[in-house]
């Protein structure tokens, strides 16, 4: 009788925490302490009141690129230069500082480019230690190919040949003394040589017999008649009419010209080229 009493409790008290109902987990909320980048931007947006499409149209950028921005998922971002405009442009469309959204972007996201190293490594390490060997054997080289240049020059200088007359003859300084007590005597000055600037015509020989068909060296044929002389031209003109002690008028032409003298009625008293 006491052990099923005992059992009815113990079902008892299984069955009370059996119904006892269990915490229902509620969600996170978010961290007020998230300074980032991204919760900036979505900080902003909310505040805005503007939707992602108005944004997007605003800074003519992707939504994707925006909400990966917010989302800081830097790895869906094409290029950096271009990630960085984005970021330049989503700052300005939502009132930000444009240059200390882009600073903030390049401290979260920095470029994953390696600079540039010095070269390393055993064979720059042997390199070095084997320089003095390498710039030794240049300058021996260099010292040789020098010298032996030198060498040949010396050998082609050839030795100043012993003259062939032993002794100057006698007579030779007797005749450099007579010279030397001989008197100088001047003639008289001789007239100037013909000037030479101008070269006598050169006359083709045959050329005339062939032009003229008369052979200048035959003494029967005739010489050509000289052509006639024409009158001495006077410079002033000729003056028609009375003489010029007569006229108290004189008309002389200072080039071809006709002089026509007519009446009233049209008849000509005095016609005349001059």
């Amino acid at each position: 009788m006491d052990q099923d009493r005992q059992a009815a409790f113990d079902f008892d008290a299984d069955a009370t925490l059996d119904q006892t109902p269990e915490p229902t987990p509620q969600p996170a909320p978010e961290d007020p302490s998230d300074d980032s980048l991204g919760a900036t931007l979505r900080a902003a947006r909310l505040a805005s009141g503007l939707s992602m499409a108005q944004l997007s149209t605003m800074t003519r950028v992707h939504p994707r690129f925006l909400t990966a921005l917010e989302q800081a998922e830097y790895a869906a971002l094409p290029s950096r230069i271009f990630s960085m405009g984005y970021v330049r442009a989503y700052a300005g469309a939502l009132g930000l500082d444009e240059l200390n959204a882009v600073e903030r972007f390049k401290q979260e996201y920095p470029d994953a480019a390696v600079p540039l190293q010095p070269p390393t490594g055993a064979a720059l390490q042997q390199m070095r230690q084997n320089s003095p060997k390498i710039l030794g054997v240049i300058g021996a080289f260099l010292a040789v190919v020098i010298g032996w240049n030198v060498f040949q020059r010396l050998n082609r200088i050839e030795a100043p040949h012993p003259s062939d007359l032993v002794a100057v003859p006698k007579d030779w300084a007797e005749q450099a003394d007579r010279q030397r007590d001989r008197a100088l005597y001047l003639g008289a000055p001789r007239a100037a040589p013909p000037d030479q600037t101008t070269p006598a015509m050169y006359v083709t020989p045959g050329l005339e017999a062939q032009l003229t068909g008369v052979d200048p060296d035959d003494p029967n044929v005739a010489p050509p008649p000289a052509p006639p002389v024409q009158a001495a031209f006077n410079p002033r003109g000729a003056i028609y009419g009375a003489s010029a002690t007569v006229s108290q008028v004189t008309l002389q032409a200072r080039k071809p010209a006709i002089l026509v003298i007519r009446q009233g009625d049209g008849r000509i008293l005095f016609a005349r080229q001059l």
